[in-house]
């Protein structure tokens, strides 16, 4: 998962709103950071968001969700095969938000 972090209460914003978790959960979801961890059963922000990798307004997000499906991530790969990913950006009314696969 590639959530747009612009601001740091965004990421929760998407997890609940995809249904990761239920409204008003997203704190307690990621509470400890396991769950969102590379090798968590949700990695989250492999790249390191927009801290990690610059303001390009969901382009990094983007770019990453592809990456992750290729398997060329190196250090930051996702263990095992994975064939869906979910990228997003912005929040509120400019939101938007891809979801891609592969065979």
């Amino acid at each position: 998962m590639q959530f747009y972090d612009g601001f740091s209460f965004l990421a929760l914003t998407w997890l609940e709103a995809l249904g990761f978790c239920e409204i008003g959960e997203g704190g307690k979801f990621i509470e400890g950071g396991q769950r969102i961890a590379l090798d968590g059963e949700l990695p989250l922000n492999t790249f390191g968001g927009q801290i990690g990798a610059g303001r390009l307004h969901g382009f990094g997000f983007a770019h990453e969700a592809v990456t992750q499906l290729r398997g060329v991530g190196g250090e930051r790969q996702i263990p095992g095969d994975p064939k869906v990913a979910v990228a997003t950006s912005g929040g509120g009314p400019l939101a938007t938000a891809l979801l891609l696969a592969r065979d």
